[in-house]
């Protein structure tokens, strides 16, 4: 989900597991030279989940590395493909969380450029919940925690599995 601190959280967890870090859509500006704003608004969703699946594939081969997903990524990449990502993390808040974050968020969301953000999000929300539910090994509530208490918290789970 947007605004759940994936982007902040994975730096956080990539230096203490002394991990290389990627962020999705960091890699997709990089490679296609446009910013995630201008691919939606000039090229569409659709363009720009194409975008997450070819750099979702090249990222696929690489091991052990910390990869923050953009929150709808896991709608739009088959299930093969995400079976190539071992650990699979759902960094869990309600949407008055996400709504509160927004508001106070000076970074421009694309899907959230609308009248009533509270309902995109619950409807976004909505959209993605059994996937983030079914393909996802860890679940992390974030609200009220800081980034160094999910790391330490998902760290601990990652013990536990290994």
């Amino acid at each position: 989900m947007p605004l759940t601190g994936k982007s902040t959280l994975g730096i956080n967890l990539s230096t203490k597991l002394n991990l290389d870090f990627n962020d999705l859509d960091i890699l997709i500006e990089s490679k296609y030279k446009k910013s995630v704003n201008t691919i939606f608004s000039k090229y569409g969703e659709k363009t720009f989940r194409e975008y997450e699946v070819i750099c979702l594939t090249e990222l696929s081969k690489k091991n052990n590395h910390v990869l923050s997903l953009g929150g709808g990524s896991i709608n739009n990449i088959s299930e093969k493909l995400l079976t190539n990502f071992n650990i699979k993390i759902w960094l869990k808040a309600t949407t008055d969380i996400l709504v509160k974050r927004f508001n106070d968020s000076k970074k421009d969301r694309p899907l959230l450029k609308t009248k009533n953000p509270y309902n995109e999000l619950l409807d976004i929300y909505n959209k993605r919940f059994q996937s983030y539910k079914k393909n996802s090994n860890i679940v992390i509530d974030v609200e009220d925690k800081s980034t160094n208490q999910i790391s330490n918290e998902i760290i601990i789970k990652l013990n536990e599995i290994n």
